[in-house]
């Protein structure tokens, strides 16, 4: 395997970095959103829901599941009822979509550069992971 210039490497990894942050950006805005949505009454109920259910606090405790050793409010209970799916950012960055992005962008790229940029790119993924 070929030695990259540093350029070339510190290049990439600024350029994973920033897809990385934009992506969490992304999320978190969305994230967000889903929760202003709730605490603002929108419903996100589909045609077939029933709209007008009112949970008991007494029946809360059986449409939610609490897994986790923290008590919940009724707050909680109430956002977690409406069955949103608020999923955190992810602990790993999405590398198949990274290293996809690279690849698409080496196909201009004379071969041998090719192979030492792939090369780095799978020794980042593994030193990460």
């Amino acid at each position: 395997m070929t030695v990259i210039d540093h350029r070339a490497f510190s290049l990439l990894h600024a350029h994973i970095r920033d897809a990385c942050s934009r992506i969490r950006f992304q999320q978190e805005k969305v994230l967000r959103r889903k929760l202003d949505n709730v605490y603002c009454h929108r419903t996100w109920d589909s045609r077939r829901s029933n709209r007008n259910r009112v949970v008991a606090d007494q029946e809360l405790d059986k449409v939610v599941v609490n897994f986790s050793s923290t008590t919940l409010t009724s707050v909680e209970k109430n956002v977690l009822s409406k069955g949103l799916n608020f999923v955190p950012t992810p602990k790993m960055p999405p590398f198949l979509d990274i290293i996809a992005s690279t690849e698409m962008s080496l196909t201009k790229t004379e071969p041998r550069k090719t192979a030492e940029i792939k090369g780095i790119i799978s020794i980042i993924v593994l030193c990460c992971s």
